[in-house]
């Protein structure tokens, strides 16, 4: 007989139900304003220095066309997990529970609907607003995921790179819904020795910030 979330959860020590619980709670600002030691000038401090919180790789699209909202990753509650600050508030929304999540791999939707990211092997997509989540792609045996991740300049693909010994391959995976006649993941090369990451034109950078 198969197990139902619930009876699943239920059967889990407290301290990982309470875990599990975590996805889209709602954090206080950590902002706080200090003047510079050697300038004197005003410095606005987003995130507290007491846990590591880093920003995706610097050619995602991480930040809203507005302005309000920022992609992040941080590890405040021991695993390296991703939020959805509000610039304006300083206010954090946690998004994932993911066992091994990649910082570098995150990314917002072209619409800022929803966003992608890794989670040890597998490539997923989250709906901001609902928190429901999918997988688009799951590294094969025999291939290892290479950290980061960015998206067409159109928002239809996710550009990955994957490993297998001294080769590497770069893979276009669809964003749509897997439907029938619907785009399947493609290697768009495979070469000898591993790229470090697949970067979108520059242009995409500039339209992201």
């Amino acid at each position: 007989m198969g197990w139902s979330r619930r009876a699943w959860l239920a059967s889990l020590p407290f301290w990982s139900l309470e875990a599990a619980l975590d996805k889209g709670r709602q954090l206080p600002s950590e902002a706080k304003r200090y003047a510079d030691p050697t300038t004197e000038f005003a410095v606005d401090r987003l995130t507290d220095p007491a846990h590591t919180s880093v920003l995706p790789a610097c050619y995602s699209h991480f930040a809203s066309h507005r302005g309000t909202h920022v992609l992040y990753a941080s590890d405040r509650f021991g695993s390296m997990q991703a939020y959805r600050m509000d610039v304006k508030t300083g206010e954090s929304r946690q998004l994932t529970e993911a066992v091994a999540l990649d910082p570098a791999s995150l990314n917002l939707s072209i619409d800022e609907h929803n966003i992608f990211y890794r989670d040890g092997r597998s490539i997923r997509l989250l709906n901001i607003s609902n928190l429901r989540e999918r997988e688009l792609h799951q590294t094969p045996s025999g291939w290892e995921p290479t950290p980061g991740m960015s998206m067409s300049i159109d928002g239809v693909n996710l550009l990955i790179v994957e490993s297998n010994g001294g080769k590497g391959r770069i893979m276009l995976v669809p964003v749509a819904a897997k439907t029938a006649g619907a785009p399947s993941v493609t290697t768009v090369i495979e070469t000898d020795g591993v790229p470090t990451e697949a970067q979108p034109p520059a242009e995409t950078c500039q339209r992201a910030l």
